[in-house]
């Protein structure tokens, strides 16, 4: 037979096999009691390791297809909490995404092996470390980290997870209150004070026994030392019972910091200083993960920040890593305000302070809380100052305005005339301002909920776009 001939007859029975499996039922016909299928159109023409990968890649399309839905059915969920409820966050652009590049850094730190730094200012409704210590305990919990954070050299107001005390040839400096003298110079610090030292001093740091401090706050395994020094020498030594005594120097004029590397975690050291400088602060922490350091100011409206010099806060931020700042303030301004015009000029000034913060601090982002529910007399009653709900919308539209986050401590306690409510089941004291202790545990819990709920969000959605990315790459090779 010749060639043409054979492959006439080659091609017409391909042609028929393909033209039978076009017309023939995938699922088969039954005849005469017998069941009959023909291979279909596909399985003719493709190899079968070509089909049994399309097979494989178009069950993975549709798996990723049902984990979109899904994982946006989630992210529908958290997003809903995120932008409604008393609890709520408040954020620039409604973009609820906004603390995405804080959580990308602490996903990272098992990798980057950084301590990153929350400092929480406020005024005195968080003493002793109420509210910061609920976020502490969540962020350590989720992230990594230990120790109670930064405190100045010298105590001023003790945090419920730290003894601690100090002596020696010590000067404080501070901008507010009367914890201190006032300097024309703004060398003040981080923590909105600073202790000027002139000779020798000395300072102990033992952890506490409270039954409020929380246990990762015992442990720190990181002490550092932020200074401006001065002219000359700046020795410092650290000593505790189950170290060795470690002496460092330094003889470079600016800010800086001297760090030691423990071992062992410890719960009790001393540091011996000579020379001169400003000292601004110890870190006390546990290494990778999140530091919270809890700065009260009491008597602080807020507006301190721009009385420190841009200098000083720019360089010592540098210096901690800082990836989130909390400004909590507007109490101890509430009683002078009482027209729209001295709201308008003390939210103005706030803002003009948290420009002042994203300019020396530009890497980390900030949250503005707004103050809680307070009570004055009124006719013989307690009820909630005439303009502090106007004062907490003006707040957070300043905040949302200049680039911050805000959440609000007065809607989430229940809004006007919760405060009474919350001293008559002992959450508030008899002043009508400050929480009990036990007030600031669920104050504390509403804002790492809040925290959590971001968290969430921004995990659900890095999942989407991962899985997104996943159904593409199958949709392309499919396509093919």
């Amino acid at each position: 037979m010749k060639l043409y001939k054979i492959l006439l007859y080659i091609a017409t029975s391909v042609g028929l096999l393909i033209l039978i499996a076009a017309v023939f039922p995938e699922e088969g016909i039954n005849i005469a009691g017998l069941h009959l299928r023909f291979p279909t159109i596909e399985q003719i023409t493709v190899p079968k390791e070509e089909r049994e990968l399309r097979i494989l890649l178009t069950q993975q399309q549709e798996e990723a297809r049902k984990d979109l839905v899904s994982l946006n059915d989630s992210a529908d969920y958290y997003k809903h909490l995120l932008d409604s409820g008393d609890t709520r966050f408040y954020f620039p652009q409604g973009n609820s995404n906004f603390f995405a590049p804080l959580f990308a850094q602490f996903d990272a730190i098992p990798q980057s092996g950084r301590t990153i730094r929350i400092v929480h200012y406020g005024d005195s409704q968080i003493e002793m470390d109420r509210l910061s210590s609920r976020l502490r305990a969540y962020m350590q919990r989720t992230f990594g980290g230990s120790g109670p954070g930064m405190v100045p050299f010298s105590p001023i107001i003790l945090p419920y997870s730290l003894s601690h005390s100090a002596s020696g040839a010590l000067t404080q400096y501070a901008p507010y209150g009367d914890k201190g003298e006032r300097r024309s110079n703004g060398n003040y610090g981080p923590l909105v004070n600073c202790h000027h030292l002139a000779g020798s001093a000395s300072a102990s740091f033992k952890a506490s026994k409270s039954r409020f401090a929380d246990s990762l706050t015992q442990q720190y395994s990181s002490v550092r030392l932020l200074f401006d020094k001065g002219e000359g020498t700046l020795s410092a030594t650290l000593a505790g019972k189950h170290l060795p005594t470690q002496s460092k120097q330094c003889t470079a004029a600016g800010i800086h910091t001297i760090d030691w590397k423990l071992d062992s975690a410890v719960s009790a050291l001393s540091l011996t200083l000579s020379g001169a400088g400003e000292l601004y602060g110890v870190m006390l922490d546990g290494g990778a993960g999140v530091a919270v350091d809890n700065v009260p100011l009491r008597g602080c409206s807020g507006q301190q920040f721009t009385q420190i010099a841009e200098r000083v806060l720019r360089d010592s931020y540098s210096q901690m890593d800082v990836g989130l700042i909390i400004l909590q303030f507007g109490g101890n301004s509430m009683p002078y305000l009482k027209s729209e015009k001295s709201i308008s000029t003390y939210t103005a000034s706030i803002g003009r302070q948290i420009d002042r913060v994203h300019k020396v601090c530009p890497t980390a982002q900030i949250l503005f809380i707004g103050p809680s529910d307070m009570s004055t007399s009124i006719g013989g009653r307690y009820q909630t100052y005439p303009y502090l709900p106007a004062t907490v919308a003006a707040l957070r539209d300043t905040a949302i305005a200049h680039g911050a986050a805000f959440w609000s401590l007065y809607d989430a306690m229940g809004g006007s005339g919760s405060m009474t409510a919350w001293v008559s089941r002992g959450l508030a004291g008899p002043d009508y301002i400050h929480y009990t202790q036990r007030g600031s545990e669920i104050m504390g819990d509403c804002l790492t909920n809040a925290f959590d709920n971001a968290y969430q969000y921004y995990r659900l959605l890095a999942r989407i776009d991962s899985k997104k990315k996943e159904k593409k790459k199958l949709d392309t090779q499919l396509s093919k």
